[in-house]
């Protein structure tokens, strides 16, 4: 047993002795006049090796409640046959680099599929083309979330609750940031078991909140789920460059590379908050995600229809970023369960549905 208490059957052991004087046998086998850097072939192996640990591993059904924030979950052992398919894979790697292929034909980073692509792409272009509007030192930027959350677990009872946020973010800096919450209501039970726990967990009360730079909960650690403004103008605006950032956050997180870097980046872009120049660069990455596909529309919560750009979950859940793809412009989000939880919950309920809008204002609403 490893330390994060998988169970070994003795077959993962042998990527260790796969090791780079095989791959260099591979290469080699082609012809005598080839010559290949160890050192640069070295690399390669370690980065698929590294990306194949963090593929997905998903828990059986029932171990775990359904993550609606796409965060660490249980992991399972990962089957021999996988195992056997990366030790081929390292193979034809090799083979690749050393007859002159570059380095992405290689690395296990995929893409996404055509049409999301496309999308992706125009987004980026309109985002370019639509800055983000002038918020005078006496203004603020309104953004206001409206959100449909699922609460609780499949096996123990869920229903929907309804939240809208909104945050005034001041055009001076110097200024007050201010934040109302509506509460959490309940609105109706998801399955069978969803009633009773619904009436023993009461609503959430009204909030109201007054910080500086928006650290309404305390001073935050700046990062893709929590941006500040300093942390955002140090992103690269270079696609290459900030898929590079984003894979390094992603790695070791959430159910395999892919699936946390599309959580982490919809993190940053419901925020409403992502500068014109870095959600058109967060757009070109997205489209290097592997497992990223279209939904030809989508429905936000406000009644907006905007094309959605989806990747299915190791719970066959499906998670989608609804985008209008004619300014760039992210207008929610939304989840819908799969197959996994079938017994407790229908598939393709509603799990997650949310609006951002964005407005310019005079004026914070005060306690």
């Amino acid at each position: 047993m490893n330390s994060s208490g998988d169970l070994h059957d003795g077959f993962d052991d042998d990527r260790d002795r796969f090791d780079g004087d095989h791959d260099l046998v591979a290469v080699r086998s082609l012809g005598a006049a080839l010559t290949v850097d160890p050192a640069v072939l070295a690399r390669v192996r370690a980065r698929i090796v590294a990306a194949d640990d963090a593929s997905p591993r998903p828990a059986a059904p029932g171990s775990a409640a359904i993550p609606l924030n796409g965060r660490a979950r249980r992991a399972g052992s990962r089957p021999p046959a996988a195992r056997f398919r990366r030790r081929v894979f390292l193979g034809a790697a090799a083979t690749v680099l050393a007859i002159g292929l570059t380095l992405p034909a290689v690395l296990p980073h995929g893409a996404a599929t055509a049409e999301a692509t496309e999308v992706l792409k125009a987004s980026a272009r309109a985002a370019q083309d639509n800055p983000d509007p002038v918020v005078r030192p006496d203004q603020y930027l309104k953004i206001t979330s409206v959100n449909l959350w699922a609460s609780g677990a499949p096996d123990t009872g869920m229903w929907q609750d309804k939240e809208i946020i909104t945050v005034y973010k001041p055009g001076d800096p110097s200024r007050d940031w201010v934040m109302t919450r509506s509460g959490r209501a309940h609105l109706k039970p998801l399955n069978a078991q969803g009633t009773k726990v619904m009436q023993r967990n009461p609503p959430t009360p009204p909030e109201y909140h007054r910080a500086k730079n928006g650290d309404f909960y305390g001073p935050r650690m700046a990062d893709w789920q929590q941006p500040t403004d300093a942390w955002m103008a140090g992103l690269p605006r270079d696609p290459d460059a900030l898929y590079q950032r984003l894979e390094d956050r992603a790695r070791g997180h959430g159910n395999g590379l892919a699936d946390s870097m599309f959580t982490y980046g919809v993190d940053l872009l419901r925020t409403g908050q992502v500068p014109y120049d870095l959600r058109a660069a967060l757009f070109e990455v997205m489209s290097r995600i592997d497992g990223v596909s279209v939904t030809a529309t989508s429905t936000d919560l406000e009644g907006r229809i905007g094309t959605a750009l989806a990747i299915t979950g190791p719970w066959d859940e499906r998670k989608e970023l609804i985008l209008d793809q004619d300014t760039g412009q992210v207008l929610g989000e939304r989840t819908t369960s799969g197959a996994t939880y079938a017994q407790w919950l229908k598939p393709g309920t509603v799990m997650m549905l949310t609006s951002v809008t964005t407005e310019v204002v005079d004026s914070a609403p005060s306690e």
